[in-house]
């Protein structure tokens, strides 16, 4: 089934716990101790707007003081809030005028601890109020030195919280005058919710990669399991080729554990014979641990299903002569995977892959029992339709990332045969 759902680093601003919230300020009353530094090594005043702000209320601009790469730097209350914050976050609400993006400056800077880590987070894609959040855990690929560094251990970005002594958010992101503007900033000591991550190919490759002998990846519009896929051609220099995942299949994914991985291949030759040690996929974690799992058969030149079962006894420590991990082992690996691959190839021959439909998380639930009660029955019927009628992204019971006329037939499909297979 075709699944689309995105996890990014930095999501949009989600409510939050009166009790997980280290600090907020709304600009309603003023800056707030708020000030815009330069990369000339400048220091200006925020002007303050009483109305207009991200939601309503007060906010703070800048207008491009200088030449330099203007920064929103955060006052010592700001700082002081970061020492709860590990694996918290930092969110706000972000404005910029015109929004032509400049290339590869920093969009985070935080000092202390002995160090300063830099951290990437997408442009502005309007000139509208939009969200921002980063969070303050591995995940997040914070780097040290700048943002081509290596990247933080959990102890530098520690380190850096507990005595921060300089923060700020970019606010230029255009070479020209623009208008900056900032409200709605909040630390939260919550972490990131866990989502599944899946990919579907609809609209891009959604940042997969590869490594071995081949040709630049593509992304095939049509064609899939359905709809889009990636492809990979064989260069056949000896290499064995494998997709590489993006981030989002990376770093904390212990809450997938005794759930699936679940992905489609085909090739255009599979005569290869693996040795007794070949794996066709690897999980890598942060300690240096290798996972591999062995595919049941290879693929065909049409699409064909796996399902890998996230357990320590369906995996090998190294490859499929190493031993099985213990659920200790098993656990630290998946609390912080840096590397998920998929074989790609399967013959000695210049052959062509494909990849669709990727997803690790818990098993998709049966679409039948709708309001999972237990039963198939018209309870079913009456939630999926109000969930339907909504457009809620619970009706997308299909997998393929919108709600439509499609999901009511997999619905009823489910529903008329009792339940799933």
């Amino acid at each position: 089934m075709k699944t689309t759902v995105l996890i990014a680093a930095m999501t949009a601003l989600a409510g939050t716990s009166c009790a997980q919230v280290l600090y907020t300020e709304t600009f309603d009353g003023g800056v707030g101790g708020w000030s815009v530094w330069t990369t000339n090594n400048n220091t200006f005043a925020a002007t303050h707007i009483a109305t207009g702000g991200s939601p309503g209320g007060g906010f703070i601009r800048s207008s491009d003081p200088d030449n330099g790469v203007s920064y929103w730097r955060a006052p010592a209350s700001f700082r002081a809030a970061l020492a709860g914050a590990m694996g918290g976050s930092v969110s706000y609400q972000g404005r910029v005028s015109p929004a032509t993006p400049l290339i590869f400056h920093a969009d985070m800077i935080a000092t202390g601890g002995g160090q300063t880590l830099y951290l990437d987070m997408p442009d502005p894609a309007s000139n509208a109020w939009l969200p921002f959040r980063a969070y303050f855990d591995l995940c997040a690929q914070w780097r040290v030195g700048s943002l081509t560094g290596p990247l933080a251990t959990f102890e530098q970005i520690q380190a850096m919280l507990a005595d921060c002594t300089d923060f700020l958010i970019r606010a230029e992101f255009r070479n020209g005058t623009e208008t900056n503007d900032l409200d709605t900033v909040v630390i939260d000591a919550a972490g990131r919710e866990f989502e599944e991550a899946q990919s579907g190919f609809d609209t891009d490759l959604e940042g997969w990669g590869a490594v071995g002998d081949f040709f630049p990846l593509e992304w095939m519009a049509t064609g899939g399991n359905p709809g889009g896929y990636l492809q990979v051609r064989d260069r056949n220099t000896g290499q064995l080729i494998s997709y590489v995942a993006p981030q989002k299949f990376l770093c904390d994914q212990a809450p997938a554990i005794g759930g699936v991985l679940t992905f489609d291949l085909k090739t255009t030759a599979n005569e290869s014979v693996p040795s007794a040690s070949q794996a066709d996929v690897w999980i890598e974690g942060a300690n240096g641990v290798v996972l591999a799992a062995r595919l049941p058969f290879p693929p065909l030149p049409v699409w064909t299903s796996y399902e890998l079962p996230i357990v320590a006894g369906a995996w090998r420590i190294d490859n499929m002569l190493g031993a099985v991990p213990s659920a200790e082992v098993f656990r630290d690996v998946l609390s912080n995977v840096s590397g998920l691959r998929i074989r790609a190839e399967f013959s000695t021959t210049a052959d062509i892959g494909g990849l669709d439909n990727v997803y690790l998380g818990n098993p998709f639930p049966c679409p039948a029992d709708y309001n999972q009660d237990g039963g198939v029955d018209g309870a079913d019927v009456e939630a999926f339709f109000a969930a339907w009628s909504e457009g809620l992204s619970s009706a997308d019971v299909n997998y393929d990332g919108g709600v439509d006329g499609a999901d009511v037939e997999t619905f009823f499909n489910a529903w008329e045969a009792g339940g799933c297979d």
